[in-house]
């Protein structure tokens, strides 16, 4: 039987459940993940027969007690009274929607400016959307921001901006009880806010020639391949194929992602020499956190040990500057990089024969 507007609905549930029909109204409405606006749905209860639902709706609608003649707990629905919404148990996006709305209604009239940046902030958190927003602890918070090593600092500074709004919506609603955005860092130097220049061949000499380490042997890896500090990061054993002389990583755009990185003769020994199967990931760092603020520490100290003034992204640079150099063609600097090329069929013939880039990265010289 169809409800007046207003008054819930009672839906059946899929699958062999004790309780198949579930009671539920409409508190508002929230932006999903893809930016749709869509009711917010609050389920109150769950029933055998759709006729209890229904009678726990009517009484429910005339603020009657809907605990009376039903088998619903009295603990639940105690708290149902006194917090419609307990039921409702918001996603990352769901709180981001709902903050942008509240904001949108406040007679504070904030910029389009601020909003995208916002909405900019938002997709840079993209590795939470999907989660229940009370189940989002320090940890998993404190590593999604630091995702986000290589933006510039007023990025860093969007990306608290929006929590500490969300975080006071969720406040508000009761969906936490903490806002756990203030006990992470924001404070680390991001690469976009040094300036950027490759090594010389000199500097590159002097590494080659430092007592072996580590760390000479992570920033030599970095400057012949040219990938960024955090696909180093993610780099798995399963996806460095020895045999074949490359390896498979990436991160940001689709062109990057899990693209061919040939490796250089130069540095295959030290590849060799640190390839374990039986690990999960490349680097280790012989048990510190594998993020950018280890390697950072690491790479500063062997910087300060040669009296070297870089930054990790240089490494990059130099890899871009020694391929042009080296007179490798444009498409193969782009795929070795990560950058977009228009010639699809020219990428899917290059993975499928990934010993082009590695004859041509051999043409580089450090």
């Amino acid at each position: 039987m169809r409800r007046s507007n207003g008054t819930g609905a009672v839906v059946k549930l899929p699958g062999h459940r004790r309780k198949p029909y579930a009671a539920r109204i409409t508190s508002g409405k929230t932006i999903t993940a893809s930016g749709n606006i869509a009711p917010k749905r609050v389920y109150l209860g769950y029933f055998r027969t759709a006729k209890e639902a229904q009678e726990y709706l009517n009484r429910y609608a005339h603020s009657e007690d809907p605990t009376e003649k039903t088998n619903v707990s009295e603990k639940t629905l105690e708290y149902q009274k006194t917090n419609a919404s307990v039921k409702y148990s918001p996603t990352f996006s769901n709180v981001y929607g709902e903050t942008i709305e509240y904001l949108k209604s406040r007679k504070r009239n904030y910029s389009d400016s601020t909003y995208k940046a916002l909405n900019a902030a938002y997709n840079n958190l993209s590795s939470l959307h999907s989660y229940k927003f009370r189940n989002i602890d320090y940890q998993l918070l404190q590593e999604a921001i630091s995702k986000n090593d290589t933006l510039s600092k007023s990025s860093l500074n969007n990306i608290r901006n929006l929590l500490k709004k969300m975080y006071t919506l969720a406040l508000k609603q009761k969906y936490v009880t903490d806002d756990i955005s203030k006990l992470c860092d924001y404070d680390y130097t991001t690469v976009s806010d040094e300036k950027h220049h490759p090594f010389t061949h000199d500097e590159i000499n002097l590494i080659r020639n430092t007592s072996p380490s580590p760390e000479k042997d992570m920033v030599l890896i970095l400057l012949y391949t040219g990938i960024r500090a955090e696909e180093f990061l993610i780099l798995e054993n399963k996806n460095i194929h020895l045999d074949d002389q490359y390896f498979i990583t990436g991160v940001k755009t689709d062109a990057g992602k899990s693209r061919i990185i040939p490796i250089h003769n130069d540095i295959l020994p030290i590849i060799q020499k640190y390839y374990n199967p039986k690990k999960h990931y490349f680097w280790d760092f012989n048990g510190s956190q594998r993020i950018y603020q280890t390697l950072r520490w690491r790479f500063d100290r062997l910087m300060k040990q040669l009296n070297i003034d870089h930054i990790p992204h240089d490494t990059r640079h130099t890899t871009a500057t020694a391929m042009h150099n080296a007179n490798l063609d444009i498409m193969y600097i782009k795929l070795i990089l990560g950058h977009h090329i228009n010639d699809i069929t020219q990428r899917v013939y290059i993975h499928s024969n990934p010993k082009i880039l590695v004859d041509e990265i051999n043409k580089m010289k450090l």
